[in-house]
């Protein structure tokens, strides 16, 4: 019987699905270098570090909006923004390198189960139970990546935040909405649910038959 071809659409994703499984395969293999330098190479200086700060930054700042041949006066009164060490500590180091490690293996379990899931796909393995299971894979780590965000934001706010001290600016508020990686997982584990079950029913009516 003649292989069916695969949509375009398909070839595309799976390729696309791929190129990213390697680069974030290098990435994860440069920061577990990077890991082991730093922890097990005994460094004394310390290092340039830029890390995101998940509140935002009360400011306010002036200025003019050009707009329909006219000028109007506005304010920035808040923004986002990122937290520079200009000699960051060592133990901070090594703490903020060893949770970017943890966040890169996440990364790399999700595009490495979303590979395998495009791969069958383009395979014609659509229905079936193991194909179907790495959309569950995928959910669970889109699970961990939600913990671990919201886990790292909470320390932020709560240590970080309270020991900042500027004299133009008041950092707090409200920390990002990453609501929508728990949203993402739960769709993506109740359709795998779906999927097996139906599957799993399929098989019991073709055993009654």
């Amino acid at each position: 019987m003649k292989k069916q071809k695969s949509p375009l659409s398909i070839k595309i994703l799976f390729w696309l699905s791929t190129i990213s499984f390697w680069l974030m395969s290098i990435i994860t293999v440069v920061v577990i270098v990077e890991n082991a330098i730093i922890l097990f190479g005994n460094y004394s200086h310390e290092f340039q570090m830029i890390i995101n700060l998940p509140v935002p930054i009360e400011v306010v700042e002036t200025g003019v909006l050009h707009l329909d041949n006219g000028d109007f006066n506005v304010k920035i009164e808040n923004a986002y923004g990122r937290l520079r060490f200009v000699d960051a500590p060592m133990f901070v180091t090594k703490k903020v390198i060893q949770l970017v490690l943890f966040f890169i293996l996440i990364g790399w379990f999700i595009t490495w189960k979303f590979r395998n899931f495009m791969k069958n796909i383009k395979n014609g393995r659509y229905f079936e139970i193991a194909n179907i299971n790495n959309l569950k894979h995928i959910s669970y780590g889109l699970v961990m990546l939600y913990v671990t965000t919201r886990v790292y934001m909470g320390i932020m706010k709560n240590v970080v935040e309270k020991s900042l001290e500027f004299s133009s600016v008041t950092v707090g508020g409200d920390m990002y909405d990453t609501d929508v990686i728990i949203y993402a997982a739960l769709m993506l584990w109740v359709l795998a649910h779906i999927f097996v079950k139906g599957i799993e029913l399929k098989q019991e009516q073709e055993l009654t038959i």
